[in-house]
């Protein structure tokens, strides 16, 4: 049985064009499976899994459907903590469209607002309220696990993704303006990264002013962008805002932390993974291949290929003292990405290939407008289609879809309002600016 098969409005073409995607179909195949041995079997020092260097089996898409499809029950209630510049506008986007075709109760930001606090702790003034209770909270949010967990169903899943550290403050630094706003010695690439690092706590006392908050987007006075930015939206106390404790200087302390971290959240994930991140959400979630579907949002253009290697020893240790604590948090949850990963077995690498597959047929079909697609059933999903209005879905803009699910609030709950004082939540001293 072929993979996919497209739907009447496709059926009328040529057998050539037919030939050549079935082509592409096998290209696809070889070098997804090739990636994933070569590269995952690279992988050393503990971080990744021991070996992915058998061949897949040929009748892979033959055999019968995945057991936990079939066994499982879907999972709708979830906090996504949205750590800043990991790839998690577009994993939003799937989660937000999950929420609006299954019609689930979303914690909304207020009026016009785009975060639930960030970056300070949320407050019963930061969401809407609603008689329905809640399914899902996916919109910037601090972690706290009292106030999230009084407020989300006792069966909510946490999950959230993070990034490389140094990849990390690269972007942050670029997506927030922070040369410009610090007023750097240099202002673009490498050097520039290496120039902040040579004066990072000028630099650093210069952007978080007041004198450049007119400067600044959303980003309050008094808030460091570039320090232990992952920590901060995971809820370590970091000393923000003024008066809060601060553990980072207490090994002990970010240690328990990242124990407790790990006991909470049912899945971190790894944006230099992301199909592999997103195939061990589908199985923890019991979600079907189609839920997981995604286009890439919000891809900063500077040049991102800047890696450790292109500092010197004294400009990595600066980063490394600076970042320590998000780097402490970054090498645990790698390591425990990847033992999830080992525990799935040989079925996993097969899936994530079979997911590839998906995506770039829906991708290519997509961007032709040719609709619907369908996909025969396989041992990880059962049969599906994409149609043309969920191409539009897929492909939209992730705030389209915050802005369709407030609209959505409106006018089923747009009148409600119920009285949300929780000691769970922080007593308002501040105002967010987004």
């Amino acid at each position: 049985m072929a993979l996919f098969k497209t739907g009447s409005v496709c059926r009328s073409r040529s057998s050539l064009m037919r030939t050549v995607f079935f082509a592409a179909f096998l290209s696809i195949l070889y070098i997804n499976s090739n990636y994933l041995r070569a590269h995952w079997s690279s992988r050393s020092s503990g971080m990744g899994p021991e070996s992915y260097s058998e061949d897949l089996p040929a009748d892979f898409r033959s055999r019968p459907p995945h057991q936990g499809a079939r066994t499982c029950r879907p999972r709708s209630n979830f906090v996504f903590i949205k750590c800043m510049k990991c790839a998690t506008e577009t994993m939003a986007s799937v989660l937000r469209r999950y929420t609006y075709q299954r019609n689930l109760s979303a914690v909304l930001p207020v009026k016009w607002r785009l975060y639930l606090g960030w970056p300070y702790p949320m407050t019963s003034d930061d969401f809407r309220p609603s008689r329905r209770g809640y399914n899902t909270l996916i919109d910037h949010a601090i972690y706290n696990s009292s106030s999230m967990r009084a407020l989300m169903p006792p069966d909510t899943v946490f999950i959230t993704m993070i990034r490389e550290p140094f990849k990390h403050f690269v972007s942050v630094l670029n997506y927030f303006d922070v040369f410009s706003i610090s007023n750097t010695r240099v202002q673009q690439g490498i050097a520039a990264v290496r120039d902040y690092l040579r004066h990072i706590e000028e630099y650093d006392a210069v952007y978080k002013s007041a004198q450049a908050a007119p400067d600044r987007i959303c980003i309050p006075d008094d808030f460091s962008i570039t320090k232990n930015l992952l920590s901060h939206c995971l809820g370590m106390p970091t000393g923000f805002p003024l008066g809060m404790a601060n553990i980072t200087g207490n090994s002990e302390a970010v240690e328990q932390y990242i124990q407790d971290l790990d006991a909470e959240f049912s899945l971190v994930m790894i944006m230099e993974y992301f199909d592999e991140s997103l195939v061990l959400l589908r199985r923890l979630m019991c979600w079907d291949t189609k839920d997981i579907l995604y286009h890439t949002a919000n891809v900063g253009s500077y040049q991102k290929n800047f890696t450790v290697a292109d500092l010197s020893s004294e400009e990595a240790s600066v980063h490394r003292n600076w970042c320590q604590v998000d780097i402490r948090l970054y090498e645990h949850f790698n390591r425990s990405f990847w033992k999830k990963i080992r525990q799935q077995g040989a079925d996993f690498v097969q899936e994530v290939v079979y997911f590839k597959q998906v995506l770039q047929a829906v991708k290519s079909f997509c961007d032709k407008k040719a609709s619907p697609i369908e996909f025969p059933e396989s041992r990880w999903s059962p049969a599906f289609h994409v149609s043309a209005e969920e191409c539009r879905q897929i492909f939209c803009d992730p705030h389209d879809l915050l802005v369709s699910l407030k609209r959505r609030y409106e006018k089923t709950e747009g009148q409600v309002r119920l009285n949300q004082t929780s000691s769970h939540f922080t007593q308002r001293k501040y105002f967010p600016l987004c």
